[in-house]
């Protein structure tokens, strides 16, 4: 049943590498808010996921821009105007130079703004580039502002000048928000801390999915551990370099399966070759999440590759927490704390070979108990679902 009122989505990103946004899509329409979302294609295979995504929610208004080299004047625009910024800013605060400085889609998403026709009650923003243009629809449509942020994004690069980018759009647009939504505790602590808090309130939303992609195991596996590793791309500087020679000294009592749109240079330089290690490509969301059930244990291997890693909970962490799998991941503050509210779900390494060593061969001895007690993780992390988390948006929108 419709409530009457819309909300306006902004990414700079497409659904496929947002599965935050597509989680808040879904809510907005179950809970009868009509719903328009701009976002990109960029060219990739989730653009194919998410001509399969919007034809599940025809009944939300799409708008799909190009960041490819087509149409070539704009990307030659936004191109340069990118470039000239990144000079500029370092002159000025104008949260509109460091906008633009951080993401040359910040060029085409603003525009689309400006020549956006419709009436919203609420402009909600995924991702920095989508922040100050979100702020400027808001203003114009007389909307209510959210945002939300999914990492610390200061921190997710080594370059002082981008940082100093990100910080001066966040702190500009967190003044105005309405709320901001954070994935994780240490992300909202160091935004309060470092940057600033919401005009309106500020509240964590884990990202949880729906328990109902995750189903109750009927049966306890055989043969090998069963390792599996998901991700959007499976490349360099996402830890696998550290596991992978480890795993191929187990061929017979140890299989990893890895998900993710596969970059061939990394494979034939760190798996090739390897008998143990089974590639199963990029899929969709909920056959992922449904297919985990087939594995004893999760890996969540990232490296500190900057200290927003440090912070994070991810996708793949909250996915493996409530398919029941037994987690084992490398030492950050973020998976220290949840790995402290289910302390029988798994456990921490060190993030080098010698650890995951010494960690697999702690796992394959524990083998037959992780299997038997697997039922009983899946039901601890039923207080997990989505849900849950997602009444706390309810909230919000409902008293905006």
């Amino acid at each position: 049943m419709r409530n009457g009122k819309s909300i306006l989505f902004l990414t700079t990103v497409n659904l496929s590498a947002n599965p935050r946004l597509v989680k808040e899509i879904d809510l907005a329409i179950h809970n009868g808010y009509q719903v328009s979302v701009i976002l990109f294609r960029l060219g990739n295979w989730g653009d194919e996921n998410d001509l399969r995504l919007m034809a599940q929610y025809r009944i939300v208004r799409f708008m799909r821009l190009s960041a490819l080299r087509r149409p070539f004047g704009m990307w030659l625009l936004s191109s340069i105007l990118e470039r000239v910024s990144r000079v500029l800013c370092r002159f000025s605060e104008l949260p509109e130079l460091h906008a633009m400085a951080i993401e040359k889609r910040y060029i085409l998403l603003r525009r689309a703004v400006i020549h956006l026709n419709g009436n919203y009650d609420w402009v909600i923003a995924h991702n920095p580039a989508a922040f100050h243009p979100a702020l400027l629809a808001a203003r114009r449509f007389g909307a209510r502002f959210g945002m939300d942020v999914e990492d610390y994004h200061p921190a997710e690069t080594q370059l002082p000048h981008r940082a100093h980018s990100l910080r001066t759009v966040m702190k500009a647009c967190l003044a105005e928000a309405d709320y901001a939504s954070y994935a994780a505790p240490l992300i909202r602590e160091a935004s309060d801390r470092d940057i600033s808090i919401p005009r309106g309130t500020g509240f964590v939303v884990l990202n949880a999915f729906p328990k109902a992609e995750f189903p109750k195991p009927d049966s306890i596996l055989t043969g090998p551990l069963r390792l599996v590793w998901f991700s959007q791309h499976i490349h360099v500087g996402r830890g696998l370099e550290m596991v992978l020679p480890v795993v191929s000294r187990y061929a017979t009592t140890v299989e990893l399966h890895l998900y993710g749109q596969l970059n061939r240079s990394f494979s034939d330089r760190h798996i090739s070759g390897i008998p143990n290690v089974h590639l199963h490509g990029a899929l969709p969301q909920h056959e992922l999440h449904s297919r985990l059930g087939q594995y004893d244990i999760g890996l969540a291997v990232d490296v500190l590759s900057d200290a927003n890693r440090d912070l994070v909970v991810t996708n793949k962490i909250m996915a493996y927490l409530q398919a029941g799998l037994y987690l084992a991941v490398t030492e950050t503050r973020a998976q220290q704390l949840l790995l402290a509210e289910f302390p029988k779900h798994g456990s921490l390494f060190a993030p080098s070979e010698v650890h995951f060593s010494e960690q697999l061969e702690t796992l394959i001895v524990a083998k037959e108990e992780i299997r038997q007690s697997r039922a009983s993780r899946h039901e601890a992390a039923l207080l997990m679902d989505w849900s849950t988390e997602s009444s706390k948006l309810l909230q919000v929108w409902a008293a905006g």
